[in-house]
């Protein structure tokens, strides 16, 4: 099938044009990961497959309504990183889950379906 082919199909069942769902979704990424990284942007940009900085700038606001920058000064000091001490706990948790513990620290209930002291159900 031939790319025209293949637009011409993407568009019939879609009702949008290919390379513009392609670019949405490449922005929408690069979005996230300006938020979520402290990665250069156009670095960000050359991965999310702008390999022109001039063209995921314009593309980005087009999009988003701000250029990446502005998009990360405004929304990428919201996202809240656990400190060492924090992922150190989520892991010790995480194995207890693994190896049959309870998310309660220091006992709590029994599990369901468990014997109480007084041998009741």
């Amino acid at each position: 099938m031939s790319a025209t082919s293949v637009c011409r199909f993407f568009k019939k069942y879609t009702h949008q044009n290919l390379w513009n769902y392609l670019n949405g979704f490449r922005i929408v990424r690069a979005a996230q990961m300006i938020v979520e990284t402290d990665d250069p942007i156009a670095e960000i940009g050359m991965r999310c497959g702008f390999y022109n900085i001039s063209n995921f700038n314009r593309a980005f606001r087009e999009r988003i309504g701000s250029p990446p920058g502005d998009y990360r000064r405004k929304f990428g000091s919201t996202v809240i990183s656990p400190d060492a001490k924090q992922v150190e706990e989520i892991g010790r948790k995480l194995d207890d889950l693994r190896n049959g513990g309870s998310l309660s620290e220091g006992g709590g209930n029994p599990p369901s379906g468990t014997s109480s002291e007084n041998g009741e159900r």
